[in-house]
């Protein structure tokens, strides 16, 4: 949502959405609250969602769909920086500058995500305590005689890099 929030705040209207594995929790949740912020927004398009399975090769299948519209998006946010960096590629190929002519955002804040050229604008989430939380529910779960603690909820950190701008003017 706040990455959505974002892009919007640049001026981006048609902001175009590359989902994860469709039976995947984070994927379903990471598409909802994109949708419910751009319906808030009035700038919700179905045509401009498209899915992935977080793999770079699915960024860049599902990028040069939305690159192929007649009016394509300013804007495309994908859920997971795998996919984002397959759009990046997809669109240097092709002539498009980053973030001059095509913003793009991710989720996850890979190493590789800070390294590529122009570096990839994306949510940091706390990997190391989510999987220690885990690792410890499961291990209570497992314990009959324990109630395993609720999960916490983790704070999530956009770091704003240099593949998202304002869109170009027409």
């Amino acid at each position: 949502a706040d990455m959505t929030r974002h892009l919007l705040g640049l001026g981006h209207r048609r902001i175009g959405f590359i989902g994860g594995r469709p039976k995947f929790g984070s994927a379903e949740l990471r598409f909802q609250a994109f949708r419910d912020v751009m319906t808030t927004a009035g700038a919700f398009d179905p045509d401009l969602v498209r899915a992935g399975d977080y793999t770079r090769e699915s960024g860049q299948a599902a990028g040069l769909e939305l690159l192929g519209l007649a009016q394509r998006p300013t804007a495309i946010f994908a859920a997971n920086d795998s996919m984002a960096i397959g759009v990046i590629a997809l669109a240097q190929q092709r002539g498009l500058r980053i973030p001059t002519d095509l913003s793009v955002a991710g989720i996850d804040d890979i190493t590789l995500a800070a390294s590529i050229w122009p570096a990839l604008t994306t949510v940091r989430q706390p990997i190391i305590a989510m999987g220690v939380a885990a690792a410890n529910y499961i291990v209570a779960a497992s314990t009959a005689s324990c109630q395993p603690p609720s999960l916490p909820f983790f704070a999530h950190e956009l770091v704003i890099r240099d593949s998202t701008a304002p869109p170009a003017l027409p």
